[in-house]
């Protein structure tokens, strides 16, 4: 029996699979399950950890920011992000993509990409905007 809540799950962990490997990232592809240690749900960026949400209620993003820092440390990578689809949007580069603040800032910095920080709180970015800070890191060598 199918259960629709993983379902839905992997729909979405492949269409931001399927999104990536299209604007450039052919090495992307959905991780196993692992556990209690769960390093996220699509490997094949180095030193980065993406974990993928379909899930309407957003107030459980504190929760899941805190999980993907648990995902960050198991996979000993740089940086995670979670992708969480937008209702009413099909592709994955419509959807949010939400950065926890050290993270995009210590990147940043690193990179001297010029952009806005908030001050508290987690960057929101779209999918497409994600892959073009992805790049600008690439170039920099931070990737």
């Amino acid at each position: 029996m199918v259960n629709p809540s993983k379902d839905k799950g992997t729909k979405a962990e492949t269409a931001v699979v399927r999104y990536l490997k299209s604007v450039g990232f052919p090495n992307v592809e959905r991780r196993a399950l692992s556990g209690k240690y769960d390093r996220g749900d699509i490997s094949g960026i180095p030193g980065v950890v993406i974990s993928v949400k379909d899930v309407a209620t957003r107030s459980l993003l504190p929760k899941f920011l805190d999980e993907l820092r648990t995902m960050v440390a198991n996979d000993n990578a740089d940086f995670g992000v979670l992708w969480w689809k937008n209702r009413g949007k099909a592709s994955p580069a419509q959807w949010d993509v939400f950065v926890p603040h050290d993270y995009f800032f210590e990147q940043t910095v690193a990179t001297k990409v010029p952009c806005f920080i908030p001050p508290t709180g987690p960057v929101r970015l779209y999918g497409e905007g994600f892959v073009q800070w992805l790049n600008w890191l690439a170039r920099d060598g931070q990737l």
